[in-house]
């Protein structure tokens, strides 16, 4: 027979224990300790008893309890007085056979366990061409890897110490969450027993919200197209006309769009999609050189344009319609209202009889007109000349 460990000395075979005394001069009850320090135990009725090899008759002895047999006739010095137990289970617990047999209670072992075939049980099975699963010292549960600082290293660590899951990938992600059969959130999150957000989704959306279950972001791709909205799930749902982007002492710093924005209302009244501020040079008639010159700036609000114009000192050298060219942009009638704009300056003696005047439709050029009409202006030849006006008006956005 095999036995996991080193065979017992005196087994001789399944459920059959032998107990070995010497006998001293006289003695007829034997109990305890044999020869070689097992205690005597027995079931009554399941005994023989063997004095110097020889099978006693079950009237040549008597028992007490289950750990006393007593001779009829006393044994003389040295006698070798044998009692064997036959029992139904094992007879020793300190030894187990090699198949079969139940472990009643722990284990313990020193040195490594050396099997052949598999370890299989619910669950868990060794039929793996590596090392797959290491718990360390520390209580660390290491999946494809040894080493708890897996950065780096790939495989996953449970850490119960630390309360903590790490996870790190290689070409893939490092690691997947999929909520099945309805919306919902797919990972939750808790500030000591509270929770603080959760991530979650529907088919086709990625929500993150807050603790309230009603704040936060979602990322869609659907009719709509790719859009980032407020959300007021992590189903997907949006929060309309509920959620700031910022607070007064949390602002982001730039916002850069390709497209434009709507203040106020979803309309097309509502859309702003320019805002720009620039430099510009005009031509004035009548100059020297009747080239560009001066400075300009304006400010461009979606199709609306302010600027404000310096000529510089100049030389007025010929008579002509007093105007100035060079607008930064056409000036039209985005409304259909077929209305003008007007303009403010400020001269010295550049032309007779104006201080205003229009910047017509189409063009983007100013024109001088005499107080209370379309014309009646003339340039006033000289040197030094200078203008100074400024004004508003409507562009193609």
């Amino acid at each position: 027979m095999s036995y996991i460990g080193t065979e017992p000395k005196d087994i001789r075979s399944f459920g059959r224990t032998k107990f070995d005394y010497t006998a001293s001069q006289g003695q007829t009850a034997f109990t305890g300790a044999d020869d070689d320090g097992k205690v005597l135990n027995f079931t009554v009725g399941q005994i023989e008893v063997y004095v110097n090899g020889i099978l006693m008759d079950d009237s040549d002895f008597t028992t007490t309890g289950t750990g006393t047999v007593t001779l009829a006739s006393a044994a003389n010095l040295n006698d070798v007085v044998n009692v064997v137990s036959f029992e139904s289970n094992i007879p020793d617990n300190d030894y187990v056979p090699a198949s079969g047999g139940t472990f009643t209670g722990a284990v313990t072992h020193t040195g490594a366990v050396t099997h052949t075939g598999a370890f299989t049980s619910k669950g868990i099975d060794d039929n793996a061409d590596a090392t797959a699963i290491t718990i360390d010292s520390s209580e660390r549960v290491l999946v494809g890897t040894t080493n708890a600082s897996i950065v780096g290293n790939g495989g996953i660590a449970l850490k119960g110490a630390d309360g903590r899951i790490d996870a790190s990938g290689g070409g893939g992600p490092a690691a997947l969450f999929d909520r099945r059969t309805n919306d919902g959130d797919v990972v939750s999150f808790y500030r000591d027993g509270t929770t603080v957000g959760s991530i979650g989704g529907s088919s086709n959306v990625l929500s993150i919200v807050g603790k309230d279950g009603n704040g936060g972001i979602a990322i869609q791709n659907n009719n709509y197209g790719d859009i980032v909205y407020p959300a007021s799930n992590t189903s997907g749902g949006a929060s309309d006309n509920a959620i700031d982007l910022g607070y007064n002492n949390g602002r982001w710093k730039n916002l850069y769009l390709s497209g434009g924005v709507y203040i106020g209302g979803t309309g097309a009244a509502n859309h702003l999609d320019d805002y720009e501020v620039g430099t510009f040079q005009m031509t004035v008639a009548g100059e020297s050189t009747g080239s560009a010159r001066g400075s300009g700036i304006y400010v461009k609000i979606g199709n609306l344009v302010h600027f404000q114009y310096y000529s510089g000192g100049m030389n007025i050298s010929s008579s002509a319609a007093p105007t100035l060219s060079g607008l930064p942009f056409t000036a039209t009638d985005p409304y259909n209202s077929a209305a003008y704009s007007g303009f403010v300056s400020y001269h010295n003696t550049y032309c007779s009889n104006a201080n205003t005047g229009y910047i017509n439709l189409g063009n983007s050029i100013l024109y001088f007109t005499a107080l209370n009409s379309t014309g009646g202006s003339s340039i006033n030849t000289g040197n030094p000349r200078y203008v100074m006006v400024a004004g508003t008006y409507y562009t193609t956005q």
